[in-house]
């Protein structure tokens, strides 16, 4: 993780959320936030990286509308 502050690799890789997935390999297992009061009354999630990084060519917007 000590990667993950390097601030050259972050002009290389960017920061608007790119980053995490260039640290991980199929596998991996990650922590995430909950939102606060959130419905479950959990305070983070366990997850596992279930596919490899890929870069879009093209405009795209996701189901959250992103």
């Amino acid at each position: 993780m000590l990667d993950a502050f390097d601030e050259v690799k972050w002009d290389r890789l960017g920061v608007d959320g790119d980053h995490l997935t260039s640290c991980l390999a199929l596998g991996d297992n990650f922590v995430v936030n909950a939102k606060e009061d959130n419905t479950e009354g959990k305070d983070f999630y366990i997850l596992m990286c279930t596919k490899p990084m890929y870069t879009l060519r093209s405009p795209y917007t996701c189901a959250w509308g992103q």
